[in-house]
């Protein structure tokens, strides 16, 4: 016997509504600190950040006397392509707030050290 749709009482259903715009306010469960060296000797360019979709946030520190870094996707610092971060006196502190990975190359004639603190959630 079939039953007419309209006149069948529906149960109501439970949602959960969960906060995701309050994890960005809370501290991040891990962070992790590494340290690059480019030298005016050997100039490769280092992958400085990982693809990372639960990143909170990244800081790089340049630190040298001179010169500069480049830094964005491989294929734009291995063409000489992307973002310069220059060093100088006391450290050029850069925050960094995006999911995707990060490359950086030294400028081939000073030797400059790069900092990087990557912070994400569990």
């Amino acid at each position: 016997m079939a039953t007419d749709p309209e006149a069948t009482e529906l149960e109501a259903l439970r949602v959960h509504v969960e906060n995701f715009g309050a994890e960005r306010e809370a501290a991040a469960d891990w962070g992790s600190w590494q340290t690059f060296v480019f030298s005016s000797t050997s100039n490769v360019a280092q992958q400085i950040l990982a693809q990372n979709n639960r990143r909170k946030g990244a800081q790089l520190d340049v630190n040298g006397t001179t010169g500069f870094v480049r830094v964005g996707t491989r294929g734009q610092v291995m063409n000489n392509q992307g973002g310069q971060l220059f060093a100088g006196a006391g450290i050029n502190r850069i925050n960094v707030e995006n999911k995707q990975e990060l490359w950086c190359v030294g400028d081939g004639v000073n030797t400059i050290t790069v900092t990087v603190l990557d912070e994400r959630f569990e």
